[in-house]
């Protein structure tokens, strides 16, 4: 995680992947995994998230996400 908003998350993917995939936030010894709905590169929506672009991801409460944390692509 590049970034933290009140109701998304910044990140820059090492691989692309399309918007309805799940992606796994890694918080200490847990993982909370969430489905994409919502992608925008550059405030842009999209429907896919671009390998080393400054994606956005909505998600909903972010309180307990940080920067620097580890976010992994799950299919």
């Amino acid at each position: 995680i590049v970034h933290v908003w009140e109701h998304s998350i910044g990140i820059v993917p090492n691989r692309g992947f399309p918007k309805g995939s799940t992606i796994a936030i890694k918080i200490n010894d847990r993982f909370c995994e969430m489905s994409v709905n919502e992608i925008k590169i550059e405030g842009n929506p999209t429907d896919v998230a671009l390998h080393g672009a400054n994606c956005g991801i909505a998600c909903g409460d972010t309180t307990i996400l940080r920067e620097k944390m580890r976010v992994f692509l799950v299919n």
